[in-house]
């Protein structure tokens, strides 16, 4: 969870997020007005899960190559380095 301080700052009513521990480390990495106010277990919740596929009716030539790379050992080691994992 975490609060955005510059609305606070304005005067305005704060805005909360929940947001993954990876975007909420980049986040607040970016902005000093971004303040950590609690974090989840991760056993608290099921893994969070970023679904890829080609839609049938996708006419984009390079859809099936780059959803093939987001399942190549090369990918998984990029994801990996950022602290995510590929399902199966």
């Amino acid at each position: 969870m975490a609060k955005d301080t510059h609305l606070d700052k304005l005067g305005d009513v704060p805005l909360f997020s929940a947001c993954s521990r990876k975007d909420l480390q980049r986040i607040a990495k970016a902005s000093d007005e971004v303040e950590v106010l609690e974090t989840f277990p991760e056993t608290s919740h099921p893994p969070i899960r970023y679904p890829a596929a080609v839609l049938a009716g996708s006419g984009n030539a390079d859809a099936a190559a780059f959803l093939a790379f987001l399942r190549s050992d090369h990918a998984r080691r990029i994801f990996a380095k950022h602290g995510f994992g590929l399902a199966g």
